[in-house]
């Protein structure tokens, strides 16, 4: 599944231009694919970028819950982002109970395009944050008749030296 969108910001209710300077662009790319009987590997990757300037209320942000974990809520900003959600799933079908067990890995990066293009951005490597971590849901049927518990512990790699614990009410991910 995917999406694409394209979003300019008006000033003073008027936009002349909706292709013009404060146009975000944001794309969004999600696979589930399940490559053996509940075990299930998931991706979501997002890719933004602005033609201009954009409001510092525009600006992407990476960080946080839904973000990068064990990082501040966005942390870092940008008129340009890359983020990547990866996950590994052992779903109730696989462990024969009522519950799953995820591991997963997070990574992204905000910045102004003055500072390089986002055809460069894998050069910047270094200035991405990274985290890891563990995920535990309980009632993991999805039927949406009733509210799913789950805990996560993430850890930054390469960053500080910090453990989040999360509570979620919820399915995760």
């Amino acid at each position: 599944a995917g999406m694409v969108n394209i979003s300019s910001y008006y000033e003073n209710g008027l936009n002349i231009n909706p292709l013009g300077d404060n146009t975000r662009i944001f794309g969004l790319a999600i696979i589930n694919w399940e490559f053996s009987p509940g075990l299930v590997l998931r991706n979501s990757t997002i890719v933004g970028t602005s033609l201009g300037e954009i409001p510092i209320h525009r600006l992407f942000g990476v960080g946080g819950l839904g973000s990068v974990s064990a990082y501040p809520y966005k942390v870092q900003t940008g008129n340009q982002m890359v983020q990547s959600n990866l996950a590994l799933y052992f779903t109730p079908d696989f462990l024969d109970h009522g519950f799953h067990i995820f591991t997963f890995l997070d990574i992204g990066h905000a910045w102004d395009k003055a500072d390089y293009p986002l055809s460069e951005v894998s050069d910047h490597y270094n200035m991405m944050i990274k985290s890891a971590g563990i995920g535990f849901n309980i009632n993991s049927d999805h039927d949406d008749t009733d509210q799913e518990l789950g805990f996560t512990i993430a850890k930054p790699i390469d960053g500080p030296d910090i453990v989040e614990v999360a509570v979620r009410i919820g399915f995760i991910f």
